[in-house]
């Protein structure tokens, strides 16, 4: 076991941290589905970086309009090392109504 051995094996452990935090919230956005609780999503997502109230836009799931469901907070999640954010929606009773991936140009 020569130093080959763990170079190799620290470029393994690095690619396979890059993936896992480049994937992360791309695989728990793909979870999501309308309904899904708030417990749910902080389980698959965990804690939001930023949480408030939504805004007057009406609630659109990948940018497609979804039934008028009101949407009262938004959690937003950011990678710590791709562009961009994942937001997820909640009605008062904390149920998704709504998704989206804004990406910065």
């Amino acid at each position: 076991m020569g130093i080959g051995w763990r170079v190799d094996n620290h470029c393994f452990l690095v690619r396979a941290t890059v993936w896992y935090e480049l994937t992360f919230y791309k695989r728990a956005y793909a979870w999501l589905i309308p309904g899904a609780t708030k417990a749910k999503v902080l389980k698959h997502f965990g804690k939001p970086r930023e949480a408030e109230a939504c805004d007057h836009r009406p609630p659109t799931w990948d940018g497609l309009p979804v039934e008028e469901v009101p949407c009262v907070e938004k959690f937003r999640y950011f990678s710590r090392i791709s562009i961009g954010a994942w937001e997820v929606g909640f009605d008062k009773n904390g149920k998704v109504v709504s998704k989206s991936y804004l990406s910065s140009p």
